[in-house]
């Protein structure tokens, strides 16, 4: 049984893996946690548009006093 991608479910090819690898170092640190926590199990295409995303904060949420 192949692998998949997480996102899109592709079979994953070891090309995808060595792309990944040598492209990472560039990409944020909150992506690279993100391919991480799933096991470099990422297709090179979905990593092209998970590294093309913007990232936005949350906003701080203020407490709710009664």
């Amino acid at each position: 049984m192949s692998e998949s991608c997480k996102y899109c479910e592709s079979e994953l090819s070891t090309m995808d893996a060595l792309y990944i690898e040598s492209e990472i170092h560039s990409s944020p640190q909150k992506i690279q946690n993100l391919i991480s926590s799933y096991h470099n199990m990422v297709c090179y295409n979905c990593f092209k548009k998970l590294k093309n995303m913007r990232i936005i904060p949350k906003p701080n949420q203020k407490e709710k006093s009664n």
